[in-house]
């Protein structure tokens, strides 16, 4: 017997270690995969909050807030979806790495497989509207998380940087009402307003406004946007609606 298999059978025998049975080993490895699909599953969850926030997200409004494009998206970047991300999918690597044959794949192509997996998941899960639903329930619960509706509300409640939004509320010739998110009233007018596609012009329907004040409580509109973006405007983009130019009482939509 050469030394090294006496060394082995030494410590078989000192540590008094007993061979398992193989269910063990095969419910381990159901338990392992298990954990590597849950992970990769809520990974693409985060990638669905992940895709709703960018895209819902005005990336072009940085000047109003007297900030340069990068300074908008360093504070507009969700930190926190892309740490939960890359966590779960150290998580779903460490679990595969765990199986008896995880030592065969190499593992960057397992961490790139399961990323990809996640991404393409993930926006499948953003058009189901996963990821608006779960940051709405991770803003509404959890204390010291700033969704993107509450974002959103703080970045457009900027009247004197020349950016407003809140709901309709009445509309006639030439402008309309809005109450904004602190219950102000304003009077919205239009001339040569720019309608963004999928911002209806109708009572009740919330919107942003770009613009400037013209004077107590009055503010004259050069663009308006609906307030909802993302998924929804991909759904009336799919159903054709609000494609294209088109004329909305004195002003012009697009």
């Amino acid at each position: 017997m050469s030394e090294k298999a006496k060394n082995i059978l030494e410590k078989i025998q000192q540590e008094k270690i007993k061979p398992r049975a193989r269910y063990f080993f095969v419910l381990r490895d159901l338990i392992v995969w298990g954990l590597f699909v849950l992970a990769t599953m809520v990974g693409a969850l985060a990638v669905s909050v992940i895709i709703f926030i960018l895209i819902d997200n005005d990336w072009d409004i940085y000047k109003h807030l007297q900030k340069s494009f990068w300074g908008y998206v360093f504070v507009s970047l969700p930190y926190f979806w892309f740490l939960i991300l890359l966590a779960l999918l150290g998580a779903a690597y460490w679990n595969y790495r765990h199986t008896r044959k995880g030592y065969l794949l190499n593992p960057y192509v397992l961490f790139l497989a399961s990323f990809f997996f996640s991404l393409l998941l993930g926006w499948v899960l953003f058009v189901g509207g996963a990821g608006e639903g779960l940051d709405r329930f991770f803003g509404q619960r959890i204390n010291y998380y700033s969704g993107a509706e509450a974002h959103k509300i703080e970045t457009w409640s900027n009247p004197e940087s020349g950016l407003l939004a809140g709901k309709i509320i009445e509309i006639r010739e030439g402008y309309f009402l809005l109450n904004d998110f602190n219950l102000q009233k304003w009077k919205i007018v239009e001339g040569e307003t720019i309608w963004k596609r999928g911002a209806q012009k109708e009572i009740g329907e919330s919107v942003k406004v770009i613009g400037n004040i013209e004077g107590e409580d009055i503010f004259r509109a050069e663009e308006i946007r609906p307030w909802q973006g993302g998924r929804g405007n991909l759904k009336k983009g799919s159903a054709g609606e609000g494609a294209g130019y088109h004329q909305s009482g004195q002003g012009r939509n697009r």
